[in-house]
């Protein structure tokens, strides 16, 4: 059991993402071309989306995820810390 809960927060401390992207970042030309793709896919499969809005879903999840992530491992700081298995 005990084994099973360190494998398990490791693998939530190895998720990608800590911090949330900035509305900056999302404006880089390689990001909002895959930002128009997928609005351009939504919008071919019956769900017309503007870049905008797919921006706006991907702000607001990517901080949703990186609370919940901060949330999640916050208890186990010092077990991580004391366990060296912590990201840098």
């Amino acid at each position: 059991m005990l084994l099973g809960m360190v494998i398990f927060i490791g693998f939530v401390d190895a998720l990608p993402l800590s911090t949330a992207p900035s509305r900056f970042n999302l404006r880089e030309p390689a990001v909002h071309d895959e930002l128009q793709r997928v609005a351009d896919g939504l919008t071919m499969l019956g769900r017309p989306t503007s870049v905008d809005e797919v921006e706006d879903r991907v702000f607001e999840d990517a901080a949703r995820y990186v609370n919940a992530r901060s949330f999640f491992l916050k208890p186990f700081k010092g077990f991580r810390r004391f366990t060296g298995t912590g990201q840098a």
